[in-house]
């Protein structure tokens, strides 16, 4: 006897498109939202190491704020709020809570982000 199981279209999609759209649901953040996010961040990921440093990151702020020029002291206190780590470097998922949060403006819970972090 042989069995079929149905696949999903997110079966058929990459891994690592996979996991943008499990990090968003467990953020509660729109899939569609978190997947341009995730676009941008791989065209700010210069080396693509899978992490920005403060040069991309910086890059990636003027993109996604549609600007081309910020104040130095705005971006030093971008960073330091979402470099929480303090390694000098963030991956995606640290990059769209920062984002999320800070940029849209948007709530995110604890819990939520603890679960997000935890892949």
């Amino acid at each position: 006897m042989q069995v079929t199981f149905f696949a999903t279209v997110e079966d058929e999609l990459p891994e690592s498109e996979r996991n943008v759209r499990r990090v968003a649901r467990k953020l509660g953040i729109p899939i569609l939202d978190a997947e341009e996010v995730y676009r941008n961040f791989l065209k700010m990921d210069e080396d693509e190491s899978g992490v920005i440093e403060r040069d991309e990151f910086e890059k990636l702020l003027l993109k996604v704020c549609k600007v081309t020029e910020m104040r130095q002291s705005k971006l030093d206190e971008f960073w330091r709020t979402a470099d929480k780590n303090h390694k000098g470097a963030l991956d995606f998922v640290q990059f769209l809570i920062f984002y999320w949060r800070h940029l849209e403006g948007n709530p995110l819970t604890d819990a939520a982000i603890e679960a997000a972090l935890k892949d």
